[in-house]
């Protein structure tokens, strides 16, 4: 699925970016185990590619993806 920009931080020069996840490998949420639809990361300026740290972790929303490790910025 394609990466959608959900927020922009222009003095980091940094994305959070969410991809939403098919429908067979849709699972629990790692941070509330509720039914989770998405993959969340970052992406600098330069590329569209995702440095998160949170790679193969499945959230039901930004708020759980932010609690579970911080690695995603406000």
């Amino acid at each position: 699925m394609p990466l959608v920009t959900i927020a922009r931080d222009p003095f980091a020069r940094m994305d959070v970016v969410r991809e939403t996840v098919a429908q067979h490998e849709r699972g629990e949420c790692s941070w509330c185990g509720q039914p989770a639809r998405f993959r969340y990361g970052t992406a600098n300026d330069g590329s569209r590619f995702v440095r998160s740290y949170v790679v193969g972790k499945l959230f039901c929303s930004v708020g759980c993806a932010r609690s579970y490790g911080g690695v995603i910025p406000e």
